[in-house]
Order: C-alpha cells, then structure tokens, then sequence
C-alpha cells in the first residue's frame, strides 16, 4: 500500500473539490488501515469518480452531462479520450457497484460482497487513476500553479526548463501562482528558514527564480494584477510580510503596470528602505526602477545608493549596491537623466574630498567612471 499513499491531487484547480479529495483519501488511508473495507470500498469508488467527472467537464465533454453518467460509462469516456488506461479500466470493475454498498437493502439484494482484496485493489486503482489523470491533464494543458510550486521546491534541475514548464502553463494557472499559491508558501518557508537572505538557501532562491520567469511569461493584465497586489501588500499587510515580497517577490520593472500615485507609493517606500544596511535582495530588487524615475527623484534615487556605497563595512553590499546602480544607468535610465545622475555624483565625490573621505571619494569616482562614455562609444 505505499504506492497507494504517495499521490497527489495538485493538479486539481478548484481549491474547494481538491481539499475535499484530500480529506477523502486521508480517511481512505485510515480506513483501510482499520481493515474497514466496506468503507475503504465506498470511498475509492467516490474518489473515482469526482475525478472522472472533473476532468471530463474540464475537457468540455458534452456526448452526455458527466455530472449523470454512471461510474461504468465514466470510466468509458475517460478511456476513450486516452485518459485511462486498460488496466486501469479494468480494475475500475471493482468499485462500479459502490454505490450500492451504501444501502444495506441493495447489498442484499445484489449479493455485493466486500472484502479485503477487493479494498486493497480500489486503493491501489485510486492510486492509479490519480497518476493518470494527473498526466493527462499536464500533457493537454500544462502544469497547474500547485504543480509547479511542487516542482520547483523538490527538484534542483527544475530551473533548467522553468521556460518549458512556465511556457506550457495556462494564464490562468500563473495567475494563481504569482498572486496567490507562490507567495504563501513563500512566507511559510521563508519564516521557517529563519533567514534574512535567501542568497544561500536553494528551494526560496529557486521558488524567487520561479515567481519572476512565470511574470516575464504572463500575459499583460496578469503582470498588471501582480503589480498592483503589491501595492496592495504595501498598504495592507504587516511589516514582515511588505520585507519579504519587496526583496524576493517584486522587481523595479513591475512599475510599468502601476499609476503615477502607485509608482510614487512604491518608490517612496523604496528610498526609505534603501538607507541604512538593507539586504542585498532589496538592492536586486531595484531593477528597472529607474525608467520610472522623475527628474525630482533622481537625486533621492542615486542617493539611496552612494550612501550605501560611501558608509558600509560590508564589500559585498557595496559591490552589490555599486553593480545595480550601473546596471540600472545603463539598461533603464532615460537618456534625458543621465546628465542628472553624473551631476550628482559629482557632488558626493566633491562632498567626500572636502572631509577628507578620500576612500569614500574614490569608491564614487569609480561609479563615476563607469558611468562615463568609453572610447568604444565615440562614432568614428
């Protein structure tokens, strides 16, 4: 019975029917262990067919209402379309009558009898028609958002196709994973990890990667939604949840989706959070934010940054700090602001040289230097 009990109903959509399978399973397991078999039997068969039927109305079958078909032609039906094999189909012949286990006056009168073998072999074809039905429907529509959160967190080498696996994915289904399934689970193993940075631990690194490749793959509307849910995590949610989705679950870039009151809510939050020692996720998470910048707010902007860079013990805070700024400068600023952002280092190289920071001054000279033209640029 182990085979039974490794399965998984995640790629069920509706929340409500997948719980409620779960629940049924867990109970089967429990029964079958009490040597309840007439239960056991009961159960399997219910099982069955939720999920035959779920998968037949999702499929948009319409040669009969699934929701009136009797286990023995839903059984047909799945196996016509190629989603249940022969062996499992035959086996389904166990439970067919199960419904009928449920009156005492039809167990009679039928002669249905329930023992053991019959129980272990309709917990073993739950098993069975679980994995069936779950690849049939990976291999017609993708993964579902539950899938690919299981996917990513247990597998390393998940990151290697993220493009396939994304890519085959419905709208739908990354819509769930970015606003909803993805960031909960995020919180939960991030609070359990106990960590402040996620830079070392695989599975939060992989679930991040996985949450910024399925917004580049999402639709338009879907990106916007994700923006303004942020905005709405600013606004409504506790301090250490706004800490976590700003450092792993938001980039700068999502801003394009966002009103000019949005954008100047998320980039005030951000400026205020980018003094003192901020984690290197929240720098990283800067990318693309100055496309978005007003000339009033670069100062603020290149600010934020040189502080950082000018004040910190921590070299790789700054290395990391001194890397976005470039990045940033040279992939996202517009052209009309450039000459703002070299203008004001100027003024902290200058501020650094009158007290004597000639540390300081020389980390901002080579940003500065960076930031200025190469031969290579010069059109002759």
């Amino acid at each position: 019975m182990n085979d039974a009990a490794e399965i998984s109903f995640d790629f069920i959509i509706d929340e409500q029917l997948r719980e409620s399978l779960e629940s049924d399973y867990r109970e089967l397991l429990a029964c079958l262990s009490s040597r309840a078999w007439k239960a056991t039997h009961v159960l399997s068969g219910s099982i069955v067919e939720a999920l035959l039927v779920d998968y037949l109305l999702g499929a948009g079958y319409d040669a009969e209402d699934p929701l009136k078909m009797t286990l023995e032609k839903l059984v047909q039906a799945a196996q016509a379309a190629g989603v249940l094999s022969q062996k499992a189909a035959d086996l389904s012949s166990v439970i067919r009558g199960y419904r009928n286990l449920i009156h005492p006056g039809r167990v009679k009168r039928l002669d249905e009898v329930v023992n053991e073998e019959g129980a272990q072999i309709a917990a073993v074809l739950v098993s069975l028609i679980v994995r069936e039905v779950s690849a049939k429907q990976a291999q017609e529509y993708g993964l579902t958002a539950e899938q690919l959160l299981t996917k990513f967190e247990d597998d390393p080498s998940a990151l290697a196709i993220s493009d396939h696996l994304i890519g085959e994915a419905r709208p739908q289904e990354l819509e769930r994973l970015l606003v909803s399934i993805l960031p909960e689970r995020f919180f939960v193993l991030f609070e359990l990890s106990e960590l402040d940075d996620i830079s070392d631990d695989g599975v939060l690194t992989r679930l991040s990667r996985l949450y910024y490749d399925a917004y580049e793959a999402a639709p338009t509307e879907i990106q916007q939604k994700v923006a303004k849910h942020y905005v709405a995590v600013l606004r409504e949610q506790s301090g250490r949840r706004v800490e976590i989705y700003e450092g792993y679950l938001f980039r700068g870039y999502f801003l394009a989706h966002l009103t000019d009151a949005e954008r100047k809510l998320v980039k005030d939050h951000f400026f205020s959070r980018l003094e003192g020692q901020p984690p290197k996720s929240l720098i990283e998470a800067t990318e693309g934010f100055s496309e978005y910048l007003r000339p009033g707010e670069v100062n603020p902007f290149v600010d934020a940054f040189i502080r950082l860079i000018s004040y910190t013990a921590n070299p790789s805070l700054a290395e990391t700090a001194t890397r976005t700024l470039v990045a940033e400068f040279h992939d996202s600023l517009p052209v009309k602001l450039e000459a703002r952002v070299i203008a004001r280092l100027d003024n902290w190289i200058d501020f650094h040289k009158e007290r004597g920071r000639s540390e300081a001054a020389s980390r901002v000279e080579q940003i500065r230097v960076a930031l200025s033209p190469s031969d290579d640029d010069i059109p002759f």
